[in-house]
């Protein structure tokens, strides 16, 4: 039917459904879509086609009532008009219809007569729709009876129509100061299909040609066509923007069954095409799935229930590795699923180990029980049983299925309040009846967030424009970020406040292309970077402020093919794919090739080297690793709990390395053991850690945290009982470090929130300055006794345009000024220094020196140095560096290293659970280490006794003061991060440093026992190594001795030291390289996503039809990360004192598959649809995983969800 009505021809509304009982008796609704779905009437009940799960009740008074598997019902009157929408809890959403009749036209069998082409039926006009809380949405109609506006308060959505044919033609939304007319998008037409669409950019962005029979048979869309063939009867040939071709072909019921995607030459080792093909049962829903390698999945559903309702629901997810072959138990992956007979909710998932989790709602509860009730709310979540217990995790509701209490396994309570007439969540309060960690939130008239106040009692304010879209964020110090869009809603410029009196502004700009893609963004120093795409819009090259470029080749598949750096002559990295679209060979600049096997679930198999050495990989069902085998042949195995925590690693081989790990009931890591070290972790109610003891050589060493309640950290007591305080400013940046109640280190800020000041208290005081330029760069940092005598200064004068350090200009107290530039090839790889110090460096496309002062360096097809001036080095077989010509080293299987020895010097060290050396012996002295964290901060001897203890600052890798042996020492840095000076009380220099640019140190025998050196970093005295948290690093060779444990992730040379730009570039845990300050792409980045936050934040907090989880969800990652002074992420580069920061690289460890792999994507895609079965969402943390893919935490979300009323889309029925 081409249905010509209220909204223009062909257009509906969401809310626009309609029900026609037609001759026989059966009923047909017309959806908000416009299609047509016909309910056949038995004599008895209404039947609902195939693929429908809900039931259709005529009730007594003549009116219907349609309720879905999930027990929302859609409420009709006896005219067949839609007039409540309810959810199970009862919030409803009213409609309202005038009484004049407005007529539609065009044939349909709904006609009293059939013969009568024009006029054949009426319809009521919806005038106002209502939802539970009384607010309003009004609709009016022009003099033809076609809506004209679409009014919310004082916003309004206009639309205008085509008056000889009713197409509609505009839509504009409410204007602005900035768009005082508004913001449109109009359409033309042909024939009443959509011809071109122009956006409120006045772009046409798309364009449409059809054939004879009105389908689209070429698309322009943004410049380039896509083309739609279909001559074949039931199949489509789609040739993409690029000219690749995909022929899809469906069943009778529209279905897909079959994807070709075809190949076009781009690899020589391609079949003709990648097949997929599917299944579906008569309810049209996908039975089963089969890849290109022939593994797929079946799915089996509750066909055969009587309730229509219950019949979508899916009972077994099994995955198969040849879907060819007969179900086998052994070999298939299955997930079992039981539902609630009421409303289809989930509930017991039988995972493919046989372990449960069952989920309890309200009415399955006795009658006596004080959460019994009707409405389908969870109330228990039960996971396996582990060894801390069976965790238990129950939930509280109001009347209208908001999620009011969680109690979690561990009996922490948080509570939540929320509006009572709009359902916005306004409270949470975590653990009310002691902490009280209390967080407020307020709202505009039109629902958006509008502040939001911390546990601390700190505010943030949120203002929008009429458009809905944010605009300004206040932060709790009064500070200002603005934003500025397109008539698209893109960010094209933000403002942050970079003075008291608001005159100066720190601007980012971006632009867009036609498809609304980023192309280009200009930095505070008008510096250009600039993004192109390719026909399908991928990420086709990367154009820097200095005009170098990085190009993007995508496959046939949209896959990644080859990326070409900017150099001379450039490098190029190829990727290939197996049939299934996994990685299968990754090719580096220099030809080197690593290549992956994958098992038919679709798991890392193998990883194969250049040298044709490997890493095998084996999991259990539940795709957690078990077995990793490294390419020295030495076995690690890994064991789970119910719950796929990882509980040990073994070390068949080593098993001193054993480790087992411990949880509590609620899933906190308490316990991590291994024969260098016991770790063991308390936790408050907010579930912080509170509490560690770390103990070695049989001596416990206890740390104890308190907080803040917005989670800063607020007091630290170290083993030797020295309190070191902490207290934030209402921006929650470190103000002032406390020793003893007496203040050690006070900070100052900008606006922008960089260091300014740090000032230490001592006698006279001695102070660090910093000065950045608009975009964050660091301009100096003058180190000074006060009131004015230097100790140092470094200063940054001169910058290239793509952010890097070109010239580095230095003073001490006994040296006059000193010079220093830096030289780069195209992709900023650190080629020549002069000046003050005279040092050159070649490279091959890979990475590799070729050449650094005069001394040759020859590689193999590992990236490793073979020789280097003549003397040979080698590695075992993973890869480590074990001789050098005059050292040698020992690793262990995890590639940390165990021995040195010259011959002279014999040094031994030893990790705990998390990778951290927690000793070293040295010519059999050894010295054991206590951390936070990451960070070192206490040393002892053999017998126990305190040898140096450190406090540090809230920088990475910034220690503020050593004290050892009875005296106390202050640190001072230079730009990089690397120390300086150091000082005693009274403003004395007791040493200072320098270093070349690979960080070779000036002093290497330091004589009161420091440790840091280059980049904040513990250099080793008896090796000349620096220790780097998951690394050893060579100055002198300029990389790490151990490949990368993140294999690629930072660069293609796995050994390669802060992608050869060492000024620039920082890598404090010897994993990934790090910016030293605030990048400007970063920068930009953050300010859009702070808009974004707390724009998709407050919609998700003031929408009354999100479901509690989501609420608390999006509220808590929002506290996390959006409260910062620019309005989101303005601290990016800062790393505080948080419990976030305290269990970082636990986490990170615990998350890596040598460590504790996760699900893969696979996996994590049949939890998902699981999941959604409950009507509730999962909420994804996806992590780069190398093994897995990626390791996905999903987790059920409250249910119970209220019905929207202020989401209303008109859409292009179905023709």
């Amino acid at each position: 039917m081409s249905f010509n009505g209220p909204f223009g021809y062909g257009w509906m509304l969401n809310y626009y459904m309609r029900l026609h009982q037609i001759q026989g008796g059966d009923v047909v609704i017309v959806s908000g879509d416009g299609r047509k779905i016909q309910y056949t009437f038995n004599g008895t009940i209404y039947l609902p086609p195939a693929g429908r799960f809900e039931t259709l009740v005529k009730n007594p008074d003549d009116s219907w009532t349609l309720t879905q598997a999930q027990g929302e019902q859609y409420q009709f009157d006896a005219d067949g008009k839609l007039v409540a929408i309810k959810d199970r809890n009862n919030n409803t959403i009213t409609l309202v219809y005038d009484t004049g009749q407005q007529p539609y036209y065009g044939k349909s069998k709904f006609a009293q007569d059939p013969l009568n082409s024009v006029v054949i039926g009426s319809d009521y006009r919806l005038v106002q729709i209502v939802d539970t809380g009384g607010r309003t949405i009004d609709l009016t109609y022009n003099a033809a009876g076609l809506l004209d506006k679409i009014i919310d308060g004082s916003k309004e959505a206009a639309f205008t129509y085509d008056p000889a044919t009713n197409d509609l033609l505009s839509v504009t939304k409410p204007a602005t100061p900035q768009f005082p007319s508004g913001v449109a998008k109009s359409f033309e037409y042909e024939n009443h299909n959509v011809k071109r669409i122009k956006d409120a950019r006045n772009q046409y962005f798309v364009e449409n040609f059809y054939d004879a029979l009105g389908r689209v048979e070429r698309q322009n869309l943004g410049g380039s066509d896509i083309t739609f063939d279909y001559s074949v009867v039931d199949q489509v040939i789609e040739t993409d923007r690029k000219g690749f071709q995909n022929v899809y072909t469906f069943n009778a019921a529209g279905n897909m069954v079959r994807k070709e995607e075809k190949t076009n030459g781009l690899r020589l080792t391609d079949p003709a095409s990648f097949v997929t093909t599917y299944v579906y049962n008569a309810d049209s829903l996908k039975t089963s799935e089969t890849f290109p390698r022939g593994n797929g999945a079946k799915y089996v559903y509750d066909s055969a229930n009587p309730n229509p309702r219950s019949r979508g629901n899916l009972l077994q997810l099994r995955r198969k590795t040849d879907m060819a072959a007969a179900d086998n138990t052994i070999n298939d992956i299955v997930t079992v699923m039981t539902y609630e007979p009421l409303f289809n909710q989930i509930n017991t998932i039988i995972d493919p180990k046989g372990n449960a989790t069952a989920y309890t709602y309200d009415h399955e509860l006795n009658v006596g029980h004080p959460k019994h009730g009707t409405k389908g709310d969870l109330i228990f979540i039960d996971q396996p049983a582990v060894a801390a217990g069976t965790p238990v995790t129950e939930l509280a509701y109001n009347s209208f299925g908001q999620v009011t209490e969680s109690i979690d396994p561990n009996g922490n309570v948080t509570q939540y309040a929320y509006d009572p007439v709009t359902g916005y969540l306004t409270d949470i309060y975590q653990d009310p009846a002691s902490i009280n960690a209390h967080t407020h939130f307020t709202y505009d008239s039109f629902g958006s967030l509008d502040v939001v106040t911390d546990a601390n009692n700190h505010a943030t304010d949120y203002d929008y424009d009429a458009l809905g879209w944010l605009n300004r964020v206040t932060n709790p110090l009064g500070f200002v970020t603005r934003h500025t869009y397109d008539a698209n809603g893109n960010i094209i410029k933000t403002e942050r406040q970079a003075d008291t009196l608001a005159t100066a502004w720190q601007t980012t700009e971006f632009s867009y292309d036609i498809l609304n893609k980023l192309k280009t963004v200009k930095d505070p120093l008008n510096r250009v970077t600039t993004y192109n795409y390719d026909n399908n819009e991928n990420l086709a090259s990367v154009v820097d402020a200095e005009n170098n470029t990085t190009g993007y080749v995508y496959d046939e598949r949209d896959l990644l093919f080859t990326v070409t750096d900017a150099n001379t002559p450039a490098g190029v990295t190829t990727y290939d794919y197996d049939l299934n679209g996994n990685l299968a060979k990754i090719t580096d600049a220099n030809g080197n090739p690593t290549a992956y096997t994958y098992d038919l679930f679709d798991q890392l198999d193998t990883t194969q080297y250049a040298n044709l050495s490997s890493s095998n990989f084996d999991y259990d069902k539940n795709s957690n690793l078990t077995r990793h085998t490294t390419p020295s042949g030495k076995p690690i195995e890994y064991a789970y709990d119910a719950l796929n925590r990882l509980t040990a690693k073994n070390f068949s081989l080593t098993p001193g390395l054993n480790t087992t790990y411990a949880y509590d009931v609620g899933g906190q890591l308490t316990d991590a053991n291994n024969s260098a070290s016991n770790m063991h972790f308390n936790y408050d109610a907010l579930n912080r850690i509170d509490g560690t003891t770390q103990t070695l050589n049989a001596t416990p060493y206890t740390l104890d945290y308190s907080y803040q309640n917005n989670g800063n950290l607020s007091q630290m007591i170290y083993p030797s009982a020295k309190v070191i305080d902490y207290t934030h400013d209402p921006n929650d940046r470190l103000d002032l470090v406390k020793e003893g109640g007496a203040t050690l280190v006070d900070y100052d800020y900008d606006l922008l929130d960089r260091r300014t000041f740090k000032t230490i208290a001592t006698s006279p005081q001695q102070q660090a300055t910093y000065q950045f330029d608009i975009a964050n760069q660091l301009a100096s940092l003058t180190n000074t006794i006060l009131p004015g005598t230097n100790i140092s200064t470094h200063a940054y004068p001169v910058y290239d345009a793509a952010g890097n350090r070109k010239q580095y200009d230095r003073t001490f107290q006994t040296n006059p000024l000193e010079t220093i530039n830096y030289g780069y090839n195209d992709i900023y790889e650190l080629t020549s220094v002069t000046g003050a110090q005279t040092n050159s460096y070649d490279y091959d496309l890979a990475g590799n020196r070729e050449m650094a002062n005069g001394l040759t360096y020859v590689s193999n097809n590992l990236n490793q140095y073979s020789n280097v001036g003549g003397t040979a080095y080698s590695y075992d077989n993973n890869g480590n560096l074990i001789s050098d010509g005059t050292n040698a080293y020992t690793y262990d299987e995890l590639n940390h290293l165990l021995v040195f020895s010259n011959g002279i010097t014999n040094a031994s060290y030893q990790y705990d659970a998390f990778d951290r050396r927690v000793s070293k012996t040295v010519n059999g002295t050894a010295t054991y280490f206590i951390y936070d964290g990451d960070e070192v901060i206490a040393e002892y001897n053999s017998s126990g006794g305190l040898e140096a203890e450190y406090v540090y600052g809230d920088q990475l890798d910034e220690v503020l003061t050593m004290g050892r042996g009875g005296n106390s020492y202050f640190y001072f840095y230079d730009g990089l991060g690397s120390v300086s000076e150091i000082t005693d009380t009274i403003g004395a220099v007791v040493e200072n440093y320098t270093y070349d640019a690979y960080g070779n140190p000036s002093v290497v025998n330091s004589t009161i026992n420091n440790r840091y050196r280059f980049t904040g970093r513990e250099f080793d005295e008896e090796s000349g190594l620096y220790h780097y948290n998951r690394r050893t690093y060579s100055s002198e060779l300029g990389r790490f001795a151990q490949r990368d444990p993140m294999d690629y992730e930072g660069g293609m040379n796995p050994y390669e030291y802060a992608y050869n730009s060492p000024a620039n570039f920082v890598d404090p845990d010897g994993e990934l390289p790090i910016l030293v300050l605030i990048p400007l792409a970063y920068a930009a980045f953050e300010v859009g996503l702070s808009a974004l936050d707390a724009y998709s934040t407050g919609s998700t907090l003031l929408d009354p039809c999100v479901s509690g989880g989501e609420k608390l969800t999006s509220a808590g990652l929002f506290l996390v990360g959006a409260l910062a002074p620019g309005g989101g992420y303005s601290t990016g580069a800062k790393v505080t004192k948080s419990s976030l920061k305290r269990v970082k690289r636990l986490i990170t460890n615990l998350s890596k598959p040598d460590k504790n792999p996760g699900l893969s994507q696979e996996k994590f895609n049949q939890l998902k649809k699981i999941v959604e079965k409950t009507g509730g969402k999962v909420r994804v943390d996806l992590k780069g995983v190398k093994g897995t893919g990626v390791n996905p935490h999903a987790q059920v979300e409250g249910l119970g969800p209220r019905i929207k009323s202020r989401h209303i889309w008109l859409q292009k029925g179905v023709q």
